[in-house]
C-alpha cells in the first residue's frame, strides 16, 4: 500500500483541486472530486461516504448531496460494496467514472454542446440576415468553422474513449494478479 502522508500525495491532491476549477463546482465537492481523482490514481479504490468525509472534513449528508450532483454530470459512479466484511446494510462505494479520461471526456462534451449552441445560433442568424451577401459569407464561414471544430472534438472522444477502454483492462489484469 502506498503511503498517503507523503508529500507527493499532498501535491497531487492539491494539482486536482487547483486544476478542475473548470468543473464549476462548489470549493466542496471540488474537494471530493480531487480526493476521488487521487485515489483513482493512488489506491484504484472506490471510497464509502465515511472515507470521503474522513479525508475532506465534510458531513455525511453534505456529501450525499455533492456524491448526486457528481454521479448526475456523469464525473463520479457508485456501487454496492459486495465484500465478505461487511455485515448489515452494505455501504455504497464512489469512484471516479473512467478516472482522469472521464473528466476529460466530460470537459470534451461540454465543448461540444456549447459549439453546438455556437452553431444553433450563427444559423439561426443566418436565416434572418438583411444586410447583405458579405454579413453572410462572413456566417457561412463561422458555420463551417464551428462545425468543422465539432467533426475534430468527435475524433478526440473517441480517441479519450479508446485509451479509457485499455486503461480499463490494463487495470482489471492488473487487479487479477
Amino acid at each position: 500500500m502506498v503511503n498517503r502522508d507523503s508529500p507527493t500525495y499532498d501535491e497531487m491532491l492539491r494539482a486536482y483541486r487547483n486544476n478542475i476549477r473548470w468543473l464549476g463546482l462548489s470549493d466542496s465537492a471540488r474537494n471530493v472530486m480531487a480526493y476521488l481523482l487521487t485515489e483513482s490514481q493512488w489506491t484504484g479504490e472506490p471510497h464509502s461516504p465515511e472515507d470521503i468525509g474522513n479525508a475532506t472534513g465534510l458531513a455525511r449528508s453534505s456529501i450525499s448531496a455533492i456524491m448526486s450532483q457528481l454521479i448526475g454530470l456523469g464525473l463520479v459512479e457508485s456501487k454496492v460494496d459486495t465484500s465478505d466484511e461487511v455485515r448489515g446494510r452494505r455501504r455504497t462505494l464512489h469512484t471516479v467514472n473512467r478516472g482522469l479520461s472521464g473528466l476529460v471526456l466530460f470537459g470534451l462534451r461540454r465543448l461540444v454542446v456549447q459549439l453546438q449552441d455556437i452553431v444553433g445560433e450563427l444559423k439561426a442568424t443566418k436565416n434572418s440576415a438583411l444586410d447583405g451577401s458579405d454579413a453572410l459569407r462572413i456566417l457561412d464561414n463561422s458555420i463551417e468553422e464551428a462545425e468543422r471544430f465539432l467533426r475534430i472534438l468527435s475524433g478526440c472522444s473517441d480517441q479519450v474513449l479508446s485509451e479509457a477502454s485499455m486503461h480499463d483492462s490494463m487495470s482489471t489484469d492488473q487487479k487479477k494478479k
